[in-house]
Parts: structure tokens; sequence; C-alpha cells
């Protein structure tokens, strides 16, 4: 089970803060596809990838993930979107 920790996110612009600020003294199971904090990552991390117009693929392959899980129950054999959440965190956290 991949965790995050709230308060070990990377500072987010002005406009993105409100989605961090959520996310503060919380640890975010990245495997729990569609809870309320793994929703509230996500917001956080479109809004990042939207300002510095990057991530796109990975924004588009999360979501393709997120739509399979929801509805089918899996994507590529998996019950979550925990590969495709870390590979949108790392991507956002690189291009801050």
């Amino acid at each position: 089970m991949a965790q995050v920790d709230g308060n070990e996110l990377p500072p987010a612009s002005a406009k993105c803060d409100k989605y961090r600020k959520a996310l503060s003294k919380q640890r975010i199971d990245l495997s729990a596809t569609g809870s309320r904090e793994n929703n509230a990552l996500l917001s956080l991390l479109k809004c990042t990838c939207k300002e510095n117009k990057k991530c796109d693929e990975a924004l588009k392959h999360h979501a393709g993930c997120s739509s399979s899980v929801m509805g089918a129950g899996v994507f590529e054999g998996r019950p979550d979107c925990a590969r495709e959440l870390k590979a949108l965190l790392k991507c956002a956290n690189n291009n801050i």
C-alpha cells in the first residue's frame, strides 16, 4: 500500500494552495481510488499540471485508469490506480 504524507507535498502556487491545505496532516492512500483524500490529491495535481502546462500524458493515463476502475473495477488487472497516481505525482513534482 503506497501512501503519501500530505505535509510532505511540495509547495503549491497561490491558485492551487487551497487543494494542498486540504491535504495537510493527512495520509493519502494512493491505492484508495475514489476516496476523498485521493480525489483531493488528484485536484491538487490537476491544478498544478494545468498551471505548468505539463504532464498531459500522465493525466490522460490516470483518467483512463480511474474510469476503468470506477466502471469495471479493474485496470490492467489491478483494482486501483496507485501506479498512475504516483506517476502523476512524480511528474507534477518535477515540473514545479
